[in-house]
């Protein structure tokens, strides 16, 4: 079966991919901090925000998409990294005016939570 052979899934089931999408983001998250040998008592609340933060971008700028263009609820793992991506720079750069060095983090977070939500919902 061919990629576009893959049937539509439901809106329901793209809301709970989204839903669970933000997990990657924070595992992403503490894989930088571990790498950098950085974790303190304060990570627990940074990977809160940046869960809510994914969670509250998915549900702005996402699922409106989705809901008009039921063809990308199962997106390739390429173009959900690339939407990802963008859409948390955008939020970063524009609503938090965040310096470009945190804006490339807030890309991989978004990144990998597109892959989270990308390969959620290829097996829903």
């Amino acid at each position: 079966m061919g990629r576009l052979d893959l049937p539509v899934i439901s809106l329901s089931r793209a809301f709970l991919a989204l839903c669970v999408a933000p997990i990657g983001a924070v595992g992403a998250y503490f894989a930088l901090e571990v790498l950098r040998q950085d974790v303190d008592e304060n990570a627990p609340y940074i990977a809160a925000f940046i869960a809510a933060m994914a969670l509250a971008s998915g549900l702005v700028f996402v699922l409106p998409v989705l809901v008009a263009v039921s063809r990308l609820r199962r997106p390739s793992f390429v173009l959900a990294a690339v939407w990802g991506a963008l859409v948390a720079s955008g939020v970063g750069a524009a609503v938090f005016r965040m310096p470009w060095t945190q804006v490339a983090a807030f890309a991989l977070f978004g990144a990998t939570s597109g892959l989270t939500y990308a390969a959620v919902a290829k097996r829903l």
